[in-house]
């Protein structure tokens, strides 16, 4: 979890989507900390912040290519 959301972050990031970084940073700092329910809840924020961002996060996943055929 903290290695896939940290990419995510750094992904994040150089497109410019503050929050979705904000957030994958945090769940990050808490699965590093080995604290379950603190990752359970901020993985559910993480999921919001996709959902609220879903048109630009779709696009940042197509230009990386994790939608192709």
């Amino acid at each position: 979890v903290s290695q896939a959301c940290l990419r995510l972050a750094n992904i994040a990031a150089n497109h410019h989507l503050e929050n979705l970084d904000r957030i994958a940073r945090c769940v990050d700092r808490a699965a590093q900390a080995k604290d379950l329910e603190a990752v359970n809840d901020l993985l559910a924020e993480l999921e919001a912040s996709v959902g609220r961002n879903r048109k630009q996060t779709l696009m940042v996943l197509d230009d990386r290519g994790h939608f192709n055929d």
